[in-house]
């Protein structure tokens, strides 16, 4: 379960002059673009209507380790990176508390994964 739209990757050519410059001075012979999802940020609304729990952020702290021992599945660190408005680990300081989804559902649906 990516975050990312699961679609091939679009190949560019060279004859593509958006993209001339990586072609030219990065001796690209052809680049790969993937389409990922457009994430708005959750109204207050919305934050209100999902049930969290409060987590205490530890300094050997990994979202996806997080993510593994609420939802058992690794691959969902990004919705509790996306609730919390911290896209990454070192936005968060130990002794922080942050709130985990009970249920990552509301979020994947939100972001159309």
């Amino acid at each position: 379960m990516a975050r990312y739209n699961v679609r091939s990757p679009i190949a560019l050519s060279k004859n593509d002059d958006r993209y001339e410059y990586l072609f030219k001075n990065r001796d690209a012979r052809i680049i790969y673009k993937t389409a990922m999802v457009e994430m708005s940020a959750m109204t207050d609304a919305e934050r209100a209507a999902v049930d969290t729990r409060v987590y205490t952020w530890r300094s050997s702290d990994m979202y996806w380790k997080v993510a593994k021992r609420f939802y058992g599945d690794p691959r969902l660190w990004f919705v509790i990176a996306y609730y919390n408005k911290a896209p990454t680990e070192f936005h968060l300081t130990p002794g922080q508390n942050i709130l985990v989804p009970a249920s990552p559902r509301f979020i994947l649906d939100k972001l159309g994964v």
